[in-house]
């Protein structure tokens, strides 16, 4: 029960950022793919420092996604980090959702809980206009961030 909980929040998560991931820019013209990784990365590295000692030291592989700018075809890459049993899963979430709202993000909380066991699981959601959404879960089990860049011009199939 615990582990479908889990995995129902997660989805949850995912989906709230796959239609985040559409937005673009307002300036894809002048934004290239790599710049559109690094700023991806970069939010990523940040929300990882603080909590250095949860997370994993290596960055991981972007996913190419396919999303759309105007009416052409464009690319997304999705970053995702997994730790398992964070100590603090609240002041985890708590740091991020504090770093993204000084940031500008406008930020979907949510706290709930398993059972009586396995405690609460705390999420947060983050979007902003020109910037990479991002999100985060975390219970006393497994904790999970997700970046998206944003969409820019150009074919997932070459980064695949």
């Amino acid at each position: 029960m615990v582990t479908f909980r889990m995995s129902a929040l997660v989805g949850i998560l995912i989906l709230a950022l796959s239609t985040a991931g559409c937005s673009t820019t307002g300036n894809e013209k002048s934004m290239t793919v790599k710049q559109v990784q690094a700023q991806a990365v970069a939010e990523l590295q940040a929300v990882v420092a603080l909590a250095p000692e949860t997370w994993g030291q290596d960055l991981p592989r972007p996913v190419p996604n396919d999303c759309t700018v105007g009416a052409e075809r464009g690319v997304q890459f999705t970053y995702f980090m997994e730790a398992d049993s964070p100590s603090d899963p609240e002041g985890l979430v708590h740091a991020a959702s504090d770093r993204w709202e000084q940031q500008g993000y406008r930020l979907t909380k949510t706290r709930t809980n398993i059972d009586a066991d396995h405690g609460d699981i705390f999420a947060v959601v983050a979007k902003a206009t020109g910037k990479p959404s991002a999100s985060m879960s975390a219970t006393t089990i497994r904790a999970n961030v997700y970046v998206n860049s944003v969409c820019v011009k150009g074919d997932p199939d070459e980064y695949r």
